[in-house]
């Protein structure tokens, strides 16, 4: 639970810090804060696979509390992840493969292109296309 308070804090230094590059005209501004919330979380995740990683379970600093506070955030998710769910198997399998190879993997668009072996540009458009299916479906969250 600890990281996702600093993952949380550091997402919204970020925004404060970058509040400039919002632009209205590109999407909604929960969807700026995700997208920044997404990629250090992307950022984290592929240092930890350089990184060995740490035993938490021996962290003085994290209170028992957090577990019950973590198991109750979870509880109040599981209806969103229902609709997502719902909403990736309407997607057609290579849609839904392409954003969980990205989404879930944490892969680049780079490196899901020459693991498809499609070009760049081919997967970055089907990404894009899946994703505003997605939205479509979703409604504006």
């Amino acid at each position: 639970m600890r990281e996702v308070q600093v993952l949380s804090q550091d997402t919204f230094l970020r925004v404060y810090r970058e509040a400039s590059r919002y632009d209205p005209a590109r999407g909604a501004a929960k969807a700026f804060v995700y997208t920044v919330a997404r990629n250090l979380a992307l950022s984290r995740l592929r240092r930890q696979r350089r990184e060995p990683p740490k035993d938490l379970s021996l962290d003085p600093q994290d209170p028992e509390g957090e577990r019950e506070e973590a198991l109750g955030f979870w509880e109040r998710g599981q209806e969103e992840r229902v609709l997502a769910a719902r909403a990736l198997e309407s997607l057609s399998s290579e849609e839904r493969v392409l954003l969980e190879e990205v989404f879930y993997k944490g892969l680049s668009h780079r490196e899901l292109a020459e693991r498809t072996g499609l070009p760049l540009g081919t997967v970055k458009a089907r990404i894009r296309r899946a994703l505003l299916k997605l939205r479509q479906l979703l409604g504006e969250v």
